[in-house]
């Protein structure tokens, strides 16, 4: 991801165009090769030592317009050795800097290469050795492990798909319209969409697959702003995988804010690989235990959108059907508490509640804040459809309220 101070884009009246590169061009694959190999070359540097580095060479004699980006994201791939646990380099240090000092006091010396030489004798090791390890807790002091190197051409079309990321981190709203070809990219769609945890305000699905939906922006949000605008960013690498797409994002940076509008010609490239049906292994475990207790319920991984309430859609986790029945299973562990808040506010503002039902399953981890505890309250939603679990649900309990919810539908 790019800084707010590295994202390069023109207004032209009210719309905000990104200041992309043209991947061909000699110069700028020239320069982006030159980058990529210091980045390789400097494995075994300390991050001090790259940075310092960088910023004259190698590449001086080039224009810096995109430099800083190219180096920003180059410096996203790489891997720094971590800090020594055995023991902390603040007690390091103060331990060498006791014993220091305690030998300065006690014993007279005539120049500073009499105290270093006694020094160095007494703790076995030349002084040069042990400052290089003296600060090592300092990312400025850690070394370069590993550096995952790329093609020149892949690091200028991951630069353009970062300058879009960068615009949407700022986005109000996201208006995007996308084409699906075939069930399995319909699939795919949905799931990116649930796995990303985006609220959806609005969407209309054709006969031929065509999507057009409508995301809240990071900015429209009261809490959670950086995380949910890292969500939408992310969400971005995928769209551009799924087919023809185009979108209008409302964005805000500085003073004025813009539209931001891009379509499939662009000719982006995703970095992400191309996709196929992913399912978490403790999602699978959970199905093939949920067969075992042979309770009649069909289980699925959620392929649908659910209407939370009048006006936003989410994609649950797990789908149940029984005798035309079907109901829903979100989950929400400790790290979703904002989108558990978000949630029950749209439940509170659906007065009916739908036909099909949406279960809440709720962490131990999550339920114990307080904060949670007082969010919670007076939401029959909850009170009705809600359960704990620890690590995650285990199908006994699921199918308890499954069979619950089927009764009181019933009646």
């Amino acid at each position: 991801m790019l800084t707010k101070s590295l994202i390069k884009f023109k207004r032209c009246g009210a719309e905000l165009k990104p200041s992309f590169v043209d991947v061909k061009n000699r110069k700028e694959l020239e320069l982006a090769q030159r980058l990529i190999n210091y980045f390789a070359s400097a494995v075994g540097k300390s991050r001090g030592e790259i940075e310092e580095e960088s910023k004259v060479d190698p590449v001086a004699d080039f224009g810096l317009e995109h430099k800083a980006g190219y180096t920003k994201l180059l410096w996203d791939r790489c891997s720094f050795e971590g800090v020594d646990t055995d023991e902390g380099f603040a007690e390091k240090r103060w331990k060498l800097l006791t014993a220091a000092e305690k030998l300065r006091q006690s014993t007279y010396f005539d120049n500073y290469e009499s105290f270093q030489e006694t020094f160095e004798h007494i703790r076995g090791e030349d002084l040069e050795s042990l400052g290089s390890s003296f600060y090592g807790d300092l990312p400025s002091h850690q070394n370069l492990v590993t550096f995952a190197s790329i093609e020149p051409s892949q690091l200028l079309e991951r630069y353009n798909v970062a300058l879009v990321q960068g615009l949407l981190f700022h986005a109000r709203s996201l208006a995007v319209q996308l084409t699906c070809d075939t069930l399995g990219q319909k699939r795919l769609f949905l799931q990116n969409l649930r796995f990303h945890r985006l609220l959806i305000n609005r969407l209309v699905t054709g006969d031929a697959g065509e999507h057009s939906f409508e995301l809240e922006g990071p900015l429209s949000l009261f809490g959670g702003t950086k995380v949910y605008g890292q969500r939408l960013a992310n969400f971005f690498p995928r769209l551009i995988l799924l087919g023809e797409w185009s979108l209008e994002a409302s964005i805000e940076m500085g003073k004025r804010g813009g539209l931001l509008r891009l379509d499939h010609s662009q000719g982006l490239k995703s970095h992400y690989r191309e996709q196929r049906r992913y399912i978490p292994l403790e999602f699978e475990q959970f199905l093939e235990a949920f067969k075992r207790e042979k309770s009649g319920w069909r289980a699925g991984i959620g392929q649908e959108l659910y209407r939370a309430n009048a006006s936003k859609h989410i994609v649950p986790d797990f789908c149940f059907q029984k005798a035309g029945q079907k109901v829903y299973l979100e989950l929400f562990h400790r790290w979703h508490r904002g989108e558990l808040f978000d949630r029950v506010k749209q439940l509170k503002l659906y007065n009916n509640l739908p036909k099909e039902r949406l279960l809440l399953g709720l962490s131990h981890h999550l339920m114990g804040q307080n904060e949670v505890k007082s969010v919670l309250e007076g939401c029959g939603a909850l009170e009705n459809f809600g359960f704990k679990f620890r690590d995650f649900p285990l199908p006994s309990k699921v199918i308890s309220l499954l069979n619950k919810v089927s009764c009181s539908a019933g009646e």
